[in-house]
């Protein structure tokens, strides 16, 4: 009796293993996917940013002023950004309901 149930715990073991396994690629795979997403996002809107570069090099010719090119595509948040950002809300609002004082300027700010 003690094998089988020896048995039965093994096969548990393994099939959490390979559980965890599967979850480890299936997320390794997403990320590669986002990436890809990520740089096709930004591939697309290449010519654009290009266009508002060269744009600007002709208007600051004609102004006679050197001007100055700002980006406006910005890559999306990772995941690690997002759940920090809502980490740090979450444990506001936490600290907020439990009553715990708030940091506050200081006077002659």
């Amino acid at each position: 009796m003690q094998m089988g149930q020896g048995l039965q715990s093994f096969q548990g073991a393994d099939i959490a293993s390979l559980g965890q396994m599967g979850a480890t690629q299936q997320a390794q795979a997403q990320a590669q996917l986002g990436a890809t997403q990520e740089a096709n996002r930004l591939a697309a809107y290449e010519p654009y940013e290009r266009l508002g570069y060269q744009g600007q090099g002709i208007a600051s010719i004609a102004s006679g002023m050197p001007g100055q090119y700002q980006s406006t595509v910005t890559p999306n948040p990772t995941p690690l950004q997002t759940a920090l950002g809502t980490g740090s809300v979450l444990s506001g609002i936490y600290g907020n309901m439990q009553g715990k004082a708030t940091p506050s300027m200081p006077d002659w700010w």
